[in-house]
């Protein structure tokens, strides 16, 4: 049975969250903000001139989505909103022991 270097993973996808949710919300011209909205793959297609884009952008935002309710607060607003672990945190008032 293979183990999961789950620190690895998690430095893995906030990378790939970071550096290419970025580049499709420019591609797209949709403020990363604008995530926050409740969309289906459809209003993606028709938003954004550029489909291969705009589908890329749904799949992201579709996996935030669909993390479990506990997390998804804290996903948009690190991904979505721009913010810092740190804010993050403060606002929704967690120490890390509890995240």
């Amino acid at each position: 049975m293979r183990t999961v270097d789950l620190k690895a993973t998690s430095k893995s996808v906030k990378r790939f969250i970071n550096v290419f949710l970025k580049i499709f919300s420019l591609q797209s011209g949709l403020g990363l903000t604008y995530l926050n909205g409740d969309f289906s793959e459809k209003d993606f297609m028709s938003m954004v001139s550029i489909k291969t884009t705009a589908l890329q952008t749904y799949i992201i935002y579709r996996a935030v989505n669909n993390c479990s309710a506990k997390y998804q607060p804290i996903l948009k607003k690190l991904y979505f909103d721009g913010k810092i672990q740190k804010d993050v945190m403060s606002e929704l008032h967690m120490s890390h022991d509890k995240a």
